[in-house]
């Protein structure tokens, strides 16, 4: 869960977005947290800042270079531009590329220890065999909306559970 998120210098770049994570349950549960790296794109939602409709611009290492363009909150995709951890990974710190020319005003020092002030997911896919012809998936410049409908979407079908390309309920 997100507790925090201010700002701070970029990696490269003028701006960026400190995100401060707390993964205590997840690794009491046994769950390794540092699997998350640098260069991993990541969805933040429910961040409740308001924008007022200012567009918030990820990028990955310069204005130019944008991965998404979101209106909605500060919720968007986010390029890991470098990551810390401390405490056995049960609290990092996530900095996030932003576009220099990003009105940040409503978004410094929002957050709490207390409870979860946002959230962010991510996904990797892992033990693949590549077909002779893989597909590359270019998630840059798009923009972004809480159903993330304009980004490509993945299914796998025929394998997996019942065929449907999910995972077996027992791994």
């Amino acid at each position: 869960m997100v507790t925090g998120i201010g700002t701070t210098a970029g990696i490269g770049t003028d701006l960026a977005l400190e995100i401060l994570i707390d993964n205590q349950d997840y690794v009491n549960n046994g769950n390794d947290a540092t699997g998350f790296s640098t260069n991993y794109p990541f969805k933040l939602y429910g961040t409740g800042i308001n924008t007022a409709g200012i567009a918030i611009t990820s990028i990955d290492t310069h204005d130019t270079d944008i991965v998404s363009i979101s209106t909605y909150y500060g919720d968007n995709i986010y390029y890991a531009s470098a990551i810390s951890y401390r405490n056995g990974g049960r609290q990092g710190i996530i900095t996030a590329n932003i576009a220099s020319y990003t009105d940040t005003s409503d978004m410094v020092g929002v957050g709490s220890t207390g409870f979860a002030y946002a959230h962010f997911t991510w996904g990797r896919f892992g033990d693949v065999n590549r077909a002779g012809s893989p597909i590359a998936l270019d998630v840059k410049g798009l923009s972004y909306d809480n159903e993330l409908s304009k980004f490509p979407l993945v299914l796998r079908r025929g394998v997996g559970h019942r065929g449907t390309g999910a995972l077996p309920k027992l791994l």
